[in-house]
């Protein structure tokens, strides 16, 4: 068989259901899905997640004929912990620019590293750029201005749990490839119909979003952020 570049999986786990969906990369009609629902808010037992996939692999690697690398995992839980901050930068002699804004999201991010010790970083969302005392929802990337303030959510959540789902998928040689947080996720979808695992696929191609999406160093030589989620104007 072969590698499964050319699908999207995706695993949400919370105390209600379990859900499982795998769409061919660029369609929107999911090619595979399995659900399973829980009531009374049922206590997640690492027997019910090892049932559950060992139910669906052999299935979705047939059916795709691609073994299954990588999953995208989506995740309710009470531990993940949103945070807001905020960050102001002024100066009374060279411009602020991009380079200035690339600082000021790094520093932030270090905060919040440091005062998190254990929790990874999930999602890094710039609600608001005050530009001159004007609030902006986006920014042209030659933006130039005397003061510049962000206001930002991060949401983290503890490096133990990610661990004990990586050692579940680690049984069937699959990597989680990222992490979502449901909460943040349906905050760009009010009012949807998606399911869980449509929302997470879909939010990349949202127009109306800020999240920087951090890459680690030693991975690639391209910076600290991969990309802005209409960050800039185009």
């Amino acid at each position: 068989m072969n590698s499964d570049f050319e699908f999207e999986s995706f695993f949400y786990i919370s105390k209600e259901k379990f859900l499982l969906s795998v769409f061919k990369k660029d369609l929107d009609k999911e090619i595979y899905k399995d659900e399973i629902n829980f009531t009374n808010y049922y206590e997640i037992l690492d027997a019910d997640i090892d049932k559950f996939l060992d139910k669906n692999i052999i299935k979705i690697e047939k059916k795709i004929k691609s073994f299954v690398n990588k999953i995208n995992l989506i995740v309710q839980d009470e531990d993940i912990l949103p945070i807001q901050i905020s960050i102001k930068k002024q100066s009374s002699e060279k411009k602020i620019t991009i380079k200035d804004l690339d600082f000021m999201c790094k520093d932030l991010t270090q905060q919040i590293k440091e005062n998190n010790i254990g929790k990874d970083i999930l999602h890094m969302n710039i609600k608001e750029f005050i530009v001159d005392g004007e609030v902006l929802t986006n920014l042209d990337h030659k933006f130039e201005s005397n003061e510049l303030s962000l206001e930002v959510t991060f949401y983290c959540y503890p490096k133990i749990k990610i661990k004990r789902f990586s050692n579940f998928l680690k049984k069937y040689q699959i990597i989680i490839n990222r992490t979502y947080s449901i909460d943040y996720l349906k905050n760009f979808f009010l009012n949807s119909n998606l399911n869980e695992c449509q929302m997470a696929l879909k939010i990349e191609y949202l127009d109306n979003i800020n999240e920087v999406m951090l890459v680690p160093k030693l991975k690639r030589n391209i910076g600290f952020f991969e990309k802005f989620f209409n960050l800039f104007n185009k």
